[in-house]
C-alpha cells in the first residue's frame, strides 16, 4: 500500500507481507518488524542437548550451563557419563542444583573417575548438598579443577572440603568465592592449604573473612610454597593492622605471581606502609587493587613500589582517588620501569579529563608501557 500524497503514516492490517509507510518529510519507508522467534524453555533445551550427546562419538567435555537441571534429569546425565568413560570436563554451573541433587551429583561423578575439571558454581547446594558432593569426590584421583563458588555453603562444609584437598594431590585450582565460610571455616582451610595442598590457584573473594583472621592469611602467604594466584578481594581484612602484617608475609613469599586485594579497605597510613613493605616482593607479575582509595598522598610510595618491583607487569588500580597531578607523577616515573606493561587507572573521570590524561601519558610513556584511563 503506497500513497505519495499522505501527510501521516498509513497502515493497513488487510495486506499480507511487508507494509510500506510514507511520511511527509523524505517519504521514508519503514518495513513491518519481523515476528520474534518462539523462545525455547530450558527443559526443552536440556532434552535436545542430551539427545544429541547420546549420539555423539568420542565425547570428552560436556557443558550444560544455565539449563535448570532437575534431579530426575541428572539420572539422564549419569547414563551419558556411563557411556562416555573418557569425559574429563563437566560444566553444570547456573543450573539451579539444590541440596536434593547432591547425592545424584556424586553418583554422576563416581560413575566417571576420569573427571579432571568440574564446575558446579552458582547453584544452591548449601551445606547438606555440598558435604555429600565433596565426600563423593574424595575418591577421584584425577581431579585438577573444582569450582563450587556461590553455593550458599558455610563453615560447616569446611571439614569436608579440607578432606578433599588432602585426598587430591592433583587438585591445583579451587574456587570457593561468594560463600559464607567466615572465620572458623577459613582457619580450618588455611591450616590444610599451608601443609597438605598442591593448589596453585585459589579464589576466595567475598567469603566473609574479617580482620580477626589476618593471622591465618599471613601464615598462608608466608608458608605456602605452591600458590601462584590468590584472590581474597571483597573481604574486610585490612582495616588497621591488617596492612602492616601482610606485607611482611609477601616479602618472604617466593611463589605468588597474581594477587587480588580489591575492596579490602584501609586508611592512608596503612596503605603507605603496605606499599613500602610490598616493594620487597620480587615475584608478583600482576597486582589487582581496585576500590582501595589510593590517592595523591600515596603517589610517592606507589612510584617507589613500581621502580623496586622488577617483575611486575600489570597493576590494576580501578576506581582510585588519583587526580591529574598524581597521574602525571606516576606516568613520568614509568620511564624508568622497563617491566610494567599495563597500568589500569579506570575510574569515575570526566570525558575531558580522560582525553587530557591520555595525551599526557602518550607523550610521557615509553613504547613498552601502556596506561588505561577510562
Amino acid at each position: 500500500f503506497f500513497n505519495d500524497t499522505a501527510t501521516t503514516q498509513i497502515y493497513t492490517r488487510s495486506l499480507v507481507g511487508s507494509v510500506r509507510c510514507v511520511q511527509e518529510t523524505g517519504h521514508k519507508e519503514v518495513s513491518k518488524p519481523k515476528p520474534r522467534p518462539k523462545l525455547t524453555s530450558k527443559r526443552e533445551t536440556f532434552t535436545k542437548v542430551t539427545r544429541m550427546l547420546i549420539f555423539t562419538a568420542n565425547l570428552s567435555s560436556i557443558s550444560l550451563k544455565h539449563m535448570a537441571i532437575k534431579e530426575t534429569q541428572i539420572e539422564i546425565l549419569v547414563s551419558i557419563f556411563q557411556k562416555y568413560a573418557n569425559i574429563t570436563s563437566a560444566n553444570l554451573s547456573y543450573d539451579e542444583l539444590n541440596h536434593k541433587t547432591g547425592a545424584s551429583l556424586v553418583k554422576l561423578c563416581v560413575k566417571n573417575q576420569n573427571i579432571k575439571v568440574l564446575n558446579v558454581g552458582h547453584n544452591i547446594l548449601c551445606d547438606s548438598g555440598m558435604k555429600v558432593l565433596l565426600s563423593g569426590l574424595t575418591g577421584n584421583a584425577f581431579l585438577t579443577s573444582l569450582d563450587i563458588s556461590s553455593n550458599k555453603f558455610t563453615a560447616a562444609s569446611a571439614p569436608s572440603l579440607t578432606a578433599l584437598i588432602k585426598a587430591s594431590p592433583t587438585l591445583t585450582y579451587l574456587n570457593i568465592e561468594k560463600n559464607t565460610i567466615e572465620g572458623k571455616g577459613w582457619e580450618i582451610l588455611c591450616k590444610v592449604l599451608i601443609k597438605d595442598s598442591a593448589i596453585k590457584y585459589l579464589s576466595a573473594n567475598a567469603i566473609e573473612i574479617r580482620l580477626d583472621q589476618i593471622s591465618n592469611l599471613t601464615a598462608l602467604i608466608a608458608q605456602n610454597t605452591t600458590l601462584t594466584s590468590l584472590d581474597i578481594s571483597y573481604n574486610v581484612l585490612f582495616c588497621g593492622q591488617g596492612y602492616y602484617t601482610i606485607h611482611e608475609a609477601l616479602a618472604s613469599n617466593n611463589s605468588l605471581q597474581y594477587l587480588n586485594l580489591s575492596c579490602t579497605f584501609g586508611g592512608v597510613t596503612e596503605i603507605i606502609n603496605f606499599l613500602g613493605g610490598i616493594r620487597k616482593n620480587t615475584r608478583l607479575i600482576e597486582f589487582v587493587w581496585n576500590e582501595c582509595f589510593v590517592g595523591d598522598e600515596m603517589v610517592e610510595c606507589l612510584c617507589n613500589f613500581l621502580k623496586a618491583n622488577a617483575p611486575l607487569q600489570r597493576l590494576i588500580l580501578r576506581k582510585s582517588k588519583l587526580t591529574e597531578e598524581g597521574i602525571k607523577v606516576i606516568a613520568a616515573s614509568l620511564k624508568e620501569n622497563t617491566a610494567l606493561k599495563t597500568l589500569d587507572l579506570t575510574g569515575p573521570y570526566s570525558g575531558e579529563f580522560i582525553k587530557k590524561m591520555r595525551l599526557l601519558c602518550n607523550r610521557l610513556l615509553l613504547q613498552q608501557n601502556s596506561i588505561c584511563i577510562a
